[in-house]
């Protein structure tokens, strides 16, 4: 079984952080991340693209994410 887990693309800042809980709540999905080990304010799950972890590691052990692009030689 593989581990749950995802990132975030930030669209205002164009930067992908570990993301630290997604919340659900009555008037929409909101998303907390990390950031140099610090929890960030909750955001709109609209002003973000989420990325599942597949459960892969390329061949340097880095983790890959949906929506990766990943070259095979």
């Amino acid at each position: 079984m593989r581990e749950i887990k995802f990132r975030a693309y930030i669209h205002d800042i164009k930067k992908i952080y570990p993301v630290a809980m997604i919340d659900w709540q009555e008037n929409g999905v909101y998303v907390r991340y990390l950031e140099d080990g610090n929890t960030r304010p909750l955001m709109r799950l609209s002003d973000i693209d989420l990325m599942q972890f597949t459960g892969l590691h390329d061949k340097n052990g880095k983790e890959i994410y949906e929506g990766d692009i990943v070259t095979i030689f």
